[in-house]
């Protein structure tokens, strides 16, 4: 993990994003939104079969904001629940948000693993979650990249005590 100002970010080998919602649901609690900008290495992840079809049920506060896709915290359960959705496969990139994103996310920003987060990424990820009211980013594929700006998901991240 590095901590740069109360900015950490980090990979786990052992992590991807399905593994920490199921179990390790505090690591989200404090969000009420995620913004899912990749799925299976497709960034228009708003044009996706399975997208669509979630948007055409019309659930309360699904949406798409640019090419992506904004869901509440709650319905994350389902979307990685292997019986329901099976959304995430790996390659897949969601941010979180207390409140529903308005700032589109930029093309140049990736955290999927395959994509090291070093010092010059991280910042760039670190402004842009700044100005978009983001919290925490969880980028998978081999292993878990994240970024937050509250150690204690850092802690509970690289214990690795989110399997």
């Amino acid at each position: 993990m590095t901590v740069a100002s109360a900015f950490c970010f980090g990979y786990v080998k052992e992590l991807d994003i399905p593994l920490v919602i199921e179990s390790q649901p505090q690591v989200i609690s404090a969000y009420g939104f995620a913004l899912v900008t990749v799925i299976d290495s497709h960034h228009d992840v708003a044009e996706l079969t399975s997208v669509e079809r979630l948007l055409s049920e019309q659930r309360v506060g699904v949406s798409t904001l640019d090419r992506h896709l904004v869901v509440p915290r709650d319905l994350l359960l389902e979307l990685v629940d292997p019986d329901e959705w099976n959304l995430f496969n790996g390659f897949d990139e969601v941010w979180f948000f207390p409140r529903p994103p308005l700032i589109p996310l930029p093309a140049d920003i990736v955290i999927t693993s395959e994509a090291a987060l070093d010092r010059e990424r991280a910042g760039r990820v670190a402004e842009w979650m700044q100005a978009s009211g983001a919290g925490l980013a969880l980028g998978d594929g081999y292993g878990l990249n994240y970024a937050t700006f509250d150690p204690a998901i850092a802690d509970i991240l690289e214990s690795r005590t989110a399997r």
